[in-house]
C-alpha cells in the first residue's frame, strides 16, 4: 500500500508542477517526445538530434505508439511553448532544450 501512496503522491506533485510551469496542456505524446529529446540530448549542451525514425524505434521498445504526424505536432507545440528551439535551419532535426 505504501508504494501506491507514493505513486499517487508523485502524480499529484507532477500535476501541480506541470500547472505551475504552464505545461498542463502537454499531451502524453508531447511528453513522450520531450522525454526522448532529453534522453538523447548531450548533457553538456542540451542539444538533441532526433528523427522520427529514431524516436519511433526508441518508443517501440517501450511499447508506446506515436504517429509520425503526432510526433511533428508535438515538436511544433514544444517549440511554441519555448521548451525547445530548432537549430541549424527550419528542416533540421537538431534542437536545443530549454536550459532552465
Amino acid at each position: 500500500m505504501s508504494t501506491l501512496k507514493f505513486y499517487l503522491g508523485l502524480i499529484k506533485l507532477i500535476d501541480s508542477t506541470s500547472r505551475e510551469l504552464g505545461l498542463d496542456s502537454l499531451t502524453e505524446s508531447d511528453r513522450q517526445v520531450l522525454n526522448m529529446l532529453w534522453e538523447v540530448a548531450d548533457q553538456n549542451t542540451a542539444r538533441s538530434s532526433l528523427s522520427y525514425e529514431t524516436f519511433a524505434d526508441m518508443i517501440d521498445r517501450k511499447g508506446i505508439i506515436v504517429s509520425r504526424s503526432q510526433f511533428f505536432k508535438s515538436l511544433k507545440k514544444l517549440e511554441d511553448l519555448a521548451l525547445i528551439k530548432r537549430i541549424d535551419g527550419p528542416r533540421s532535426s537538431t534542437y536545443q532544450l530549454k536550459a532552465e
